[in-house]
């Protein structure tokens, strides 16, 4: 059987099971509806919309067909109904307005299977004192495949999030034990029809397996696909910087992991809200995030589907795992990767790099096996030497070039691909930033030919020339000398002195520790500067990549 002839089998068999298990259409009160689908309500981005409509019209379309909900209800609970109502069976399959009223016996609930945004939404708007919903009724004895259907509601369904569509497509792929193909082909039919650029991102996904299982193995806590973009995987998957990514996604599951004490059901307890409001803050560090953040889990505002004395658990965690370093999540992975990739840009001045970046640092690298000694940078021009072993020597030299990148991504842009270039301005290498850039890479054991040409080229004269041939239009002035003129300017150069490193590194180091206006991405400038040059603690604004 092929998988064409399969869905249509499946298909087949979950419609002729919903004619048999449809019992008809009532009116019936809301409370007796329950919805669990949505377990914060007032938080749930689909509901308050709905609230807004129902208050504005003051009222709902109800018997509208597109607004009716599905509940489920076993054979006992809707004959007890029934036999309330003094009505036949039969009624309720009558297509006619108004609906009859049925009521639920008390005490009793009824599970809706689809349009709990809606009960919701009225019972915000009106209290849910005395308002009745039209309901399309079906037996409980129902398979999983048609509940699933029913439950997410294919049929007038807000268009779901990139994290919805992801989380389902590897639900429905096996991911967490069961394969259904039916409802992997709908979803992903459901994607293409929508965003086919994102079906052709998900495809590219599903193709690069490391880092794609970095991604899944973050469906342990669902709430954090309200940040995943698959609009942006494309550009994720072209930065060829698989091990900092994967090292980032590891991140955010540890840093989760420990907030939740490693209990799994935990995880998947974290909602949006919470999600949301920690996302780029430090309470560990910074007393603004510390006192606003223990209101809301003081007040049962993030963690809600926690009780108090697990909140009361879950805060020391928090404010210890940030004291050094924000809370990630996948927004501030796929904020943080733009910087990544402006760091990224900076290193391949260094060479050609158009493999995966990581590998193609080790081969740049060369090793001196008799020595055992690396050098640290602990100031721009000053290092101490540490001894480490062979294996580890590339790790610390290659964290310390990304550390450099990440600091002068500034003065070193992409260089341009294309020859046919749009008219616009762009920001030009800085050739000193490029030679001390470089000659940090050589000093840390890497090699190129293009450091190598880069450390040769006579810098400052380069400079010299640059600055002569920009002050005056070379299409309109001429220098008669320009050689003389530019060895006047290096004896200029020359009279410069460098300022001592204790100097540079004491600026500023009494300021008091603020949060940064710019949590996560490509940093404001004056931020970046004030973390590159002084010895407040930049480190909290550095992505973890490394």
């Amino acid at each position: 059987m092929n998988a064409r002839t399969g869905f249509i089998e499946v298909n087949q068999r979950i419609e002729k099971e919903r004619r048999r298990t449809f019992l008809g259409t009532a009116s019936i009160s809301i409370q007796a509806l329950s919805p669990p689908m949505i377990k914060n309500p007032a938080k749930e981005s689909r509901v308050l919309p709905l609230r807004r409509i129902f208050e504005e019209e003051q009222g709902y379309r109800k018997e509208d067909t597109k607004h009716h909900i599905k509940a489920a209800v076993s054979s006992n609970i809707f004959e007890q109904a029934l036999e309330i109502a003094q009505i036949p069976a039969r009624r309720l399959l009558e297509d006619h307005l108004p609906y009859v009223e049925l009521d639920i016996p008390s005490g009793e609930k009824l599970e809706c299977l689809q349009g709990s945004d809606r009960i919701l939404a009225a019972r915000e708007a009106f209290n849910g004192s005395g308002q009745r919903w039209i309901v399309d009724l079906f037996l409980d004895d129902m398979s999983k495949d048609l509940k699933t259907l029913f439950v997410e509601e294919y049929e007038y369904q807000k268009v779901p999030t990139d994290g919805e569509f992801y989380c389902k497509i590897r639900e429905h792929q096996g991911f967490y034990g069961q394969k259904r193909p039916f409802f992997e082909r709908l979803w992903l039919g459901r994607l293409s029809a929508t965003w086919h650029n994102r079906k052709k991102n998900l495809d590219s996904l599903s193709k690069h397996k490391k880092l794609r299982s970095a991604f899944d193995a973050l469906l342990v806590i669902p709430a954090l696909f309200c940040g995943f973009r698959l609009t942006v995987i494309h550009e994720v998957i072209a930065m060829k910087c698989d091990e900092p990514n994967i090292n980032y996604l590891e991140y955010i599951l540890s840093v989760w992991e420990e907030i939740c004490n490693g209990d799994r059901e935990a995880m998947g307890l974290v909602d949006r809200h919470t999600v949301e409001l920690l996302q780029g803050t430090a309470p560990g560090a910074f007393k603004v995030d510390h006192d606003e953040l223990q209101a809301h889990i003081k007040a049962g505002y993030i963690f809600s589907n926690f009780s108090q004395d697990e909140r009361d658990q879950i805060w020391p965690r928090i404010c210890r795992l940030s004291r050094q370093r924000l809370i990630p999540s996948l927004f501030t992975f796929f904020e943080d990767r733009k910087f990544l990739s402006a760091a990224a840009n900076c290193i391949r001045h260094l060479e050609g790099i158009d493999s995966d970046m990581s590998s193609h640092l080790k081969t740049m690298y060369r090793n001196d096996s008799r020595e055992n000694m690396c050098p640290i940078q602990v100031a721009e021009n000053t290092y101490v030497n540490l001894a480490f072993e062979a294996a580890t020597k590339f790790d610390i030299s290659s964290r310390q070039l990304w550390l450099a990148a990440f600091r002068e991504f500034k003065a070193l842009p992409a260089k341009a691909k294309k020859k046919d270039l749009v008219a616009k301005s762009r920001a030009e290498v800085n050739a000193p930033a490029l030679f001390h850039f470089a000659s940090l890479a050589s000093r840390l054991g890497f090699d190129s030919k293009h450091i190598q040409d880069i450390l040769r080229a006579p810098t400052d004269r380069i400079i010299a020339r640059h600055f002569l041939l920009t002050a005056r239009r070379p299409d309109r002035y001429v220098y008669k000398d320009i050689e003389v003129l530019i060895d006047k300017m290096l004896d200029l150069f020359g009279a410069a002195e460098q300022i001592a490193s204790d100097k540079i590194l004491g600026q500023g180091s009494g300021e008091y520790l603020k949060p940064p206006l710019k949590r996560y991405g490509v940093p404001l400038d004056k931020e970046h500067e004030r973390d590159k040059e002084t010895k407040r603690k930049g480190k909290i604004m550095y992505p973890q990549f490394l």
